[in-house]
Formats: C-alpha cells, sequence, structure tokens
C-alpha cells in the first residue's frame, strides 16, 4: 500500500498522480518475476473548477504618492450556477404567488413554480430539464423540498455513450 505525500503526490487541480523518485528507484531494483504492476483507481467530476473561490478579493490602494499603501477586502460579484456549469446552461423560469377569494369559499393561498434547463452541463453531457409544481397551497413549510413533490418533471441527459429519459409520464 502506497503512503501519501511520500511513496507519491497527487494534484487534484491539474489530474495528475506523480511517484516519488526514491519510491520508483527501489521498486524497479526489487527483483520481480512477473514484472511489476501500478494500479490506480479515481473518480472525477465531469466540471473544471475555477482554481480558487472567494467571497472577497484582497488588493493594495496606493496614495498619490506611491510611498504607502493599504491593503483592503474588496467584496468579489456575488456567486452564480455560471461559476460552477459555465455560461453553456440556459436557465428560465416563474414563480407565482396569489389567492384566491370567493362567495362561500374560504381564502386560499397558492403557488406555481415552473423551470426550464437547457445545455451543457460538460464538454460531452447535454441536459434538458423542465419542473413545474402549480396550483399548490402554500405550506408553512414554503417551499418544495423534494423532487417528489413536483407535480411534473421531465428531465432528459444525452451523452456520446448515454442517452436517458426521466420523469412523470401518462400512458392512456
Amino acid at each position: 500500500m502506497l503512503r501519501r505525500g511520500t511513496d507519491y503526490s497527487l494534484s487534484y487541480r491539474f489530474g495528475t498522480l506523480r511517484l516519488d523518485s526514491v519510491f520508483l528507484s527501489q521498486l524497479l531494483s526489487a527483483p520481480a518475476p512477473q514484472g511489476h504492476a501500478i494500479t490506480v483507481r479515481y473518480e472525477y467530476f465531469p466540471f473544471r473548477f475555477q482554481p480558487f473561490y472567494a467571497r472577497r478579493s484582497l488588493i493594495t490602494l496606493r496614495d498619490s504618492t506611491g510611498k504607502d499603501s493599504l491593503r483592503v477586502a474588496r467584496l468579489r460579484g456575488g456567486f452564480t450556477i455560471d461559476d460552477i456549469f459555465g455560461a453553456n446552461l440556459q436557465k428560465s423560469g416563474s414563480i407565482v404567488r396569489g389567492f384566491t377569494v370567493g362567495s362561500n369559499r374560504d381564502l386560499s393561498l397558492n403557488s406555481g413554480f415552473r423551470m426550464q434547463v437547457s445545455g451543457k452541463i460538460a464538454s460531452d453531457i447535454d441536459v434538458a430539464a423542465s419542473l413545474t409544481d402549480d396550483n399548490t397551497p402554500i405550506q408553512p413549510e414554503g417551499t418544495t423540498q423534494t423532487l417528489q413533490e413536483f407535480d411534473k418533471v421531465f428531465i432528459e441527459i444525452r451523452s456520446t455513450n448515454l442517452a436517458a429519459t426521466l420523469g412523470d409520464f401518462v400512458l392512456d
């Protein structure tokens, strides 16, 4: 069993595995009648993450003479879904809030939600999704917490080796 930091180093950012030269020389100098084998098992996310994420960035401000400086933490732009998936994902939707009043009828509050997403979430994975949650009374918690609570769900995922269509279907 190899020891991380001693026998090898792993760079998550660049996806590289580097074996230590001392470990390699010991491995290759040891007698092995059937040869040497190293098996590497890994999982990866098909996303391109930024090198770093920060809520604030540190900047240096100098006075007009250039002799004095001040380091200030300035608020960066807000975190968006584009920071993770990039700009290739189109998103649209609406939220509706309302109430119903009538004769011989109690006041009822209603809520509706519609969301459509389409585009690439990775270099070779396309997604198209539509979620609706219409005419639902507003609950004390105020949120739809699980995918099963939505009225209609349609999700389609396509890749070069895979395609899946998930959702609610009505067969008559």
